[in-house]
């Protein structure tokens, strides 16, 4: 108790003094204590994703680096196994030469665009006779009798049929004008002899700027430590012991220089015996760190002085007005915004203020009476326009023409079915009626009945269950027939006699349960069924059912489809029981 008592007395009694203890102990205190960690675990957090999503770039690179490997080599061997391209080579096909050279030309570019090798990578074949043959003319730092020359086309009994190769720029002496990635293989005829050779170069400068992501550089960078090609987009570098470390590494390497602040990994290539290095600068992540930890302290400390400042300065001539704002606030809810505030007796800002809210108290009773207007015609709107689906209106007057064309005729057969689908059609024209008894409803499901009878005749019986003096129940219009037609189009599809539909009507806790049941395709209430394309449960009668039932009684309508063992499907419509006297004669509901 005595410390309660003293607690009391220390705390403090006027607005501006509460905010500035409130500030003091929940704000300045905690911020100054957990920011040093904060942005220490911020880092750390930054430095472990930097590291993760580089990984997974660095992987995907090495996987391409390694396809670039594979697409050569089953490009080689692809011209290798080809008869024709072996009968020119050895000049067994007895065609001229400018036929030999534009079918080898063709050739290579089809199997290079075919590969994806793009036109960084270039191909070259020589035949034993000194003839060469390539995808486009090279640059004059590669003249084909520089190709002619190179001592690696030519082959001995020591030399190996193929070998993979990896050139800086001006590398082997051959003037590359780019570095390379190459493989030199040969066309070995049955006594084991060359009869001719291939070159195949990848432009790796421009490989690499074609995988390097924003901000991150690649290198190519082989056994003995020397970089083959780099991609260049930062200024990165890649210091010696990052490269001893590489270097010495089995596999793949992941380290942080602090030194240069800057990410470095790398992926060991089997195949090429080479490596694929990653250089990203980490300064983009937390090179500014502390500048933006430094900027963000006065900011806040400058922000919360002026705001204690600012809090002592109102908080005498402000805090009596809030008080009566909150309460009048509170009261608004209560009195469907009818709440004024007195406008009498106060002057300046607080005068302003009253009168402001009593204008808003008044625009925004208004502003509900105009939206409940618009909701309850957007309502209506749209119930009509979901009832106007189902009233054809123009087809009424054929239809009577055709009733009485049949009854002159004879036909008993058509003009009974224009009377049934006539009575459907008047009810349907009757737009301005939402709800009818359930009698007339059953009434135009036999009607209905009676014209599906004409066209499927033994197909299915339709048996009634209905509940004792429901005759008089409220219903929607057209609610039950779409179910009858659901049953009879798609669960009967596949049956030739033997159908069965069941409606049942039944009350359940002051709601009127309507119940349509057939014996037909169960499995079609969840998907489509056999040789049809669209669901049971879907179709354009369902969803004008399941509308109208939302419109008319909100959360107490709903429209539900269940399967019935061992077979068919069964769908409810759920509606509040609402029971009226009969029509009179001419007058309203």
């Amino acid at each position: 108790m005595r410390l309660a008592a003293t607690f009391k007395r220390l705390y403090p009694g006027s607005l501006g003094a509460r905010l500035f203890i409130a500030i003091l102990c929940f704000i300045l205190l905690p911020y100054t204590a957990l920011q040093s960690y904060a942005f220490d675990k911020l880092e750390s957090f930054l430095e472990g994703n930097a590291k993760a999503f580089y990984s997974n770039q660095l992987l995907q690179v090495a996987d391409s680096f390694q396809n670039l490997e594979t697409n050569i080599t089953l490009l080689i061997l692809t011209l290798q196994n080809d008869k024709r391209v072996q009968d020119i080579l050895k000049q067994q096909d007895g065609a001229t030469m400018t036929d030999r050279s534009v079918f080898m030309e063709d050739r290579l570019h089809q199997l290079r665009n075919h590969l994806l090798l793009g036109e960084r990578t270039r191909i070259a074949v020589i035949d034993r006779f000194g003839n060469l043959y390539g995808t486009h003319s090279f640059s004059p730092a590669q003249p084909y009798d520089r190709i002619r020359s190179d001592p690696r086309l030519s082959r001995d009994e020591h030399s190996p049929a193929s070998r993979w190769f990896l050139e800086p720029q001006g590398g082997s002496g051959q003037g590359n004008d780019y570095p390379v990635l190459g493989n030199y293989a040969h066309f070995i005829d049955e006594g084991g002899a060359s009869y001719a050779a291939v070159l195949v170069t990848v432009d790796l400068q421009d490989w690499l700027y074609g995988q390097h992501a924003s901000g991150q550089q690649y290198l190519i960078v082989d056994r003995s430590g020397a970089t083959i090609a780099e991609s260049r987009t930062s200024g990165a570098t890649l210091t010696d012991t990052s490269r001893n470390a590489i270097l010495a590494s089995p596999s793949d390497y992941h380290h942080i220089d602090d030194r240069l602040l800057q990410l470095v990994q790398a992926r060991y290539i089997v195949a090429l015996d080479c490596y694929v290095v990653s250089l990203y600068p980490l300064n983009v992540f937390i090179g500014g760190l502390k500048t933006i930890r430094q900027s963000i302290d006065i900011v806040f400390y400058s922000a919360t002085l002026a705001f204690i400042v600012f809090t002592f300065f109102i908080a005498a001539s402000v805090s009596r007005p809030l008080r009566v704002l909150r309460k009048k606030m509170n009261a608004m809810v209560r009195h469907n915004m009818r709440i004024k505030l007195p406008e009498e007796g106060v002057r300046g800002e607080i005068y302003d203020l009253h009168k402001a809210f009593n204008q808003m108290t008044s625009e925004i009773a208004e502003l509900i009476q105009k939206w409940r207007q618009e909701e309850r015609q957007k309502e209506a709107a749209r119930f009509r326009m979901l009832m106007h689906q189902l009233n054809p209106h123009f087809l009424l007057n054929t239809l009577n023409s055709i009733k009485w064309m049949a009854l002159d005729q004879g036909n008993t057969s058509i003009y009974e079915t224009s009377l049934a689908l006539g009575k459907i059609l008047e009810m349907s024209l009757s737009s301005e009626i939402e709800m009818i008894y359930l009698k007339d409803e059953l009434g135009l499901v036999r009607a209905y009945e009676q014209i599906q009878r004409k066209r499927y005749k033994d197909l299915f019986v339709i048996r009634y269950d209905i509940g004792e003096r429901l005759d008089y129940a409220l219903v929607p219009k057209f609610c039950i027939q779409p179910l009858i037609e659901n049953a009879i189009l798609h669960g009967f599809s596949e049956l030739e006699t033997g159908g069965i539909i069941l409606v049942r009507v039944r009350t359940e806790r002051n709601m009127l349960i309507v119940d349509v049941e057939d014996n037909g395709q169960g499995g079609s209430v969840t998907g489509p069924a056999p040789g049809r394309g669209k669901s049971r449960g879907t179709g354009i009668g369902l969803t004008n059912i399941r509308s109208r039932l939302e419109l008319l009684f909100k959360e107490n309508g709903r429209l539900e489809a269940f399967p019935v063992e061992p077979r068919g499907s069964r769908f409810r419509m759920s509606m509040p029981l609402l029971l009226s006297e009969p029509y009179d004669k001419g007058g309203e509901r």
